[in-house]
């Protein structure tokens, strides 16, 4: 069988962590398919392990329409939470434990220059400032703090320093204060409640150690007031942070000088902030890779030994190219739209399923559930 040439190299790229497994393939530098574990097992927010790691090779070879023979490389990000998963040997033997298949050479890439790359490879830039931000209290041998800033440069990318921040932990401790439940599963319901309520006039101070309370069922009004001022916290220390640190002309960095940035990492999921960023400091053009949560750091460490390593060519991706990366199930009849839109219009509920299923927490119209939002009973 002829060798690949570096720029034709297929790389699998899988997240190893304690959430959101997921597994990924790319063809000379372009994802082409990609899963997470839970659209499978219909487990939310669940880890990648050897029990389920054959359900997703099967899938994501038969979706990229590869074998595992012509897979060069695999790709895995580094996971805070399980430090021994940084050993290539470690990894291999736990998560490939109990498969029968060939071991592949297999490279490790830190955990944020995974969320990194996965928003920087996919974005139009060929020169832009990163910062990833998320809520790990974890510790390895690369990861000493939830976030990381640097840039990038064509195919270069450049971590600069790791950075000390309570963000994102602050506003999980909040979540579970409010009795909102697991932070992992619940912080989006906190950024919602967020918007039922008013900014108090003194920081909502918490402890180390929450002491979990009833306040969305015993108090909502004051519950979400509460949640609104954390949101505000979120919001500015953020903003601070931007404008004084990454964009303060102190640095004298030529690289900070881009009007580029690319944002990573689950606290970017809170769209609140995304516009503030946009609108408040002087980043002109802002991209955001859809899973930019822990699904995503997969795709991130092959798209770093995609370019960063093997030299493979970035591709210019459409925003459908790293949205819709599931299987395309070809439907066996013509869709009838007008019946549809009696039914949904008679209060039915429809299950709609269109297209590649899409990477990331949403569904955005390839599956979804479709209702009449006038319909109070809905």
């Amino acid at each position: 069988m002829k060798e690949n040439t570096n720029s034709e190299k297929i790389i699998l790229g899988m997240s190893v962590a304690h959430h959101d497994g997921s597994m990924c393939i790319l063809k000379g530098g372009k994802i082409v398919a990609a899963i997470e574990v839970e659209r499978l097992s219909k487990k939310k927010k669940e880890p990648l392990r050897d029990n389920n790691f054959s359900l997703l090779v099967e899938y994501i070879l038969d979706a990229a329409e590869v074998k595992w023979e012509d897979i060069d490389y695999v790709a895995h990000g580094c996971s805070p939470e399980y430090p021994d998963l940084n050993s290539v040997e470690f990894a291999l033997d736990w998560v490939m434990g109990g498969s029968k298949l060939q071991p592949k050479p297999i490279y490790t890439v830190p955990h944020h220059l995974s969320h990194a790359s996965a928003t920087y490879f996919t974005s139009p830039f060929t020169d832009s400032v990163f910062l990833t931000l998320d809520g790990s209290e974890g510790d390895c041998e690369y990861f000493f703090h939830n976030s990381l800033i640097g840039w990038g440069d064509h195919h270069i990318l450049q971590a600069d320093r790791m950075i000390p921040s309570g963000f994102s932990i602050y506003y999980q401790r909040v979540c579970e204060y409010l009795g909102l439940g697991d932070p992992l599963h619940k912080v989006g319901t906190l950024m919602g409640l967020a918007s039922y309520g008013t900014i108090l006039d003194s920081y909502v101070d918490l402890p180390a150690t929450v002491k979990k309370t009833n306040l969305i069922k015993e108090n909502f009004s004051g519950a979400a007031d509460v949640a609104a001022t954390a949101q505000k916290v979120l919001e500015e220390r953020i903003l601070y942070f931007i404008k004084n640190d990454i964009s303060s002309p102190g640095l004298n960095r030529d690289q900070y000088e881009s009007t580029n940035l690319c944002l990573g990492g689950g606290t970017f999921y809170n769209c609140p902030t995304n516009s503030r960023i946009l609108k408040e400091t002087k980043f002109k053009n802002i991209h955001h890779f859809p899973a930019c949560g822990d699904s995503g750091i997969g795709i991130g460490a092959a798209l770093y030994v995609a370019h960063a390593i093997l030299d493979q060519p970035r591709y210019q991706y459409k925003p459908h190219e790293i949205c819709y990366l599931g299987k395309d199930y070809k439907l066996k009849k013509e869709i009838d739209y007008e019946y549809i839109a009696r039914r949904i219009s008679e209060g039915a509920v429809v299950a709609w399923m269109n297209g590649r299923s899409e990477f990331g927490p949403r569904a955005l119209g390839n599956r979804s559930l479709l209702a009449d939002p006038r319909n109070q009973y809905n």
